[in-house]
């Protein structure tokens, strides 16, 4: 089924919540809703987790790919080592005019 898993990204237009229910609003309210297709935020959020479960045990780089679905296709690394309380996140950015 489409949104299970980890996360859901939702789309521009997309009138759905998380589990698929109905989101009020209008349709043009939600065609101006604009979400980043890179959150370094999250991205070392995930690398921290990973290590706090220790799914992380010798220093690794981790690949996160977002914003395809938004047609902003970016990558971040994500690099974790479990002998360093910091979790350092790299990429580009590409300027958005509005």
């Amino acid at each position: 089924m489409e949104g299970e898993g980890l996360a859901r990204q939702v789309l521009p237009g997309d009138r759905r919540g998380p589990a698929g229910e109905g989101v009020p609003g209008s349709a043009e309210q939600h065609q101006r809703l604009v979400g980043d297709p890179a959150t370094g935020a999250a991205a070392a959020a995930l690398g921290g987790y990973l290590r706090a479960i220790g799914e992380v045990t010798e220093a690794t780089t981790i690949r996160v790919r977002q914003g395809e679905d938004m047609g902003r296709p970016s990558d971040l690394l994500v690099a974790v080592d479990p002998a360093d309380a910091r979790v350092r996140v790299t990429g580009q950015a590409v300027p958005v005019v509005g």
